[in-house]
């Protein structure tokens, strides 16, 4: 190919980043001019879910790098605001938040509360649950614990 001559881009492509450019603006312009104005602000989560559906299901045509920068610009709100900071804007639960993110990947799930097996000898169904990964909230024992409670009640 010579140099003069035009680099085709694939028309999928280019609908997709002009899509993606012009959503980009209409949502920063949102987020800063109607943020109290949750009907307008609710108008652009349908394209934005759209946009996520098409970035996922045209992923051939879109360059590693550009797939790359479309991915962190999604991020950014989950990571700025989190599920519960996201749910009121979106006027969705902060469940729903956290169901889409891990529908499209945005996030890892988290371990199991309970494993459940059954025991071969009695054919009892055992559940056995995992604890916190986030660490115990206090220092105090159970019984210090009961102690304080028994001196407020």
């Amino acid at each position: 190919m010579a140099d003069n001559e035009p680099v085709l881009i694939p028309l999928r492509l280019e609908t997709i980043r002009i899509a993606f450019m012009q959503l980009e603006d209409r949502v920063n312009a949102a987020l800063r001019t109607q943020i109290g104005d949750r009907l307008r602000l609710r108008e652009h989560n349908g394209g934005v879910l759209r946009m996520l559906e098409a970035i996922q299901q045209h992923s051939d045509v879109i360059p590693p790098a550009e797939r790359q920068v479309m991915e962190d610009n999604r991020d950014k709100g989950l990571e700025l605001c989190g599920p519960t900071g996201l749910a009121p804007v979106a006027e969705v639960s902060s469940r729903t938040i956290c169901r889409h993110a891990l529908e499209y990947e945005l996030v890892e799930p988290a371990a199991p509360v309970y494993v459940q097996s059954t025991n071969e000898a009695t054919g009892e169904v055992i559940r056995t649950y995992t604890s916190s990964t986030t660490g115990p909230v206090s220092d105090i024992t159970d019984g210090e614990l009961d102690q304080l409670m028994h001196h407020i009640l």
